[in-house]
């Protein structure tokens, strides 16, 4: 199932009219500019190896769905949830969890990021800030 991302997250706020951070907070697409920001930097570290595209969206016909599918070279694929959340919430990994039970991945290979600043291992998956995505990129080569 095909997903819009932008990727110049700034044009696209631009374009939305919002003005300021603190209009930014509150507007009802900050979920979705927070998830192409995620996506575009990973794009950028897969392009600056000089490498293609190995992301995907998923969703299913019941509406389950993943915002990032890493496919690694010769490996199954690594989902990532991105939520723009700043307190981590265990909901967050409701999606991974589904995926996981589908997939056979297991939560050492999943993801959620999210817009606070710890990074935390659970028993679901990775819990990481976005200033953090050091432990996603190795997937990304």
């Amino acid at each position: 199932m095909p997903k819009l991302y932008f990727t110049d997250p700034g044009l696209a706020v631009h374009l939305a009219g919002i003005q300021s951070a603190d209009n930014l907070c509150y507007h009802p697409l900050k979920g979705g500019l927070f998830e192409s920001l995620i996506v575009t930097e990973f794009l950028k570290y897969r392009f600056n190896q000089a490498k293609d595209a190995n992301l995907y969206f998923w969703r299913d016909q019941h509406g389950h769905e993943i915002d990032c599918l890493i496919e690694p070279r010769g490996t199954d694929l690594v989902p990532v949830e991105i939520k723009s959340g700043r307190t981590a919430n265990s909901n967050y990994f409701k999606e991974i969890a589904y995926w996981n039970t589908l997939s056979g991945n297991v939560p050492e290979r999943s993801f959620v990021v999210y817009g606070g600043d710890q990074s935390q291992q659970r028993t679901t998956g990775h819990l990481i800030g976005y200033a953090n995505l050091d432990p996603i990129l190795e997937y990304l080569l």
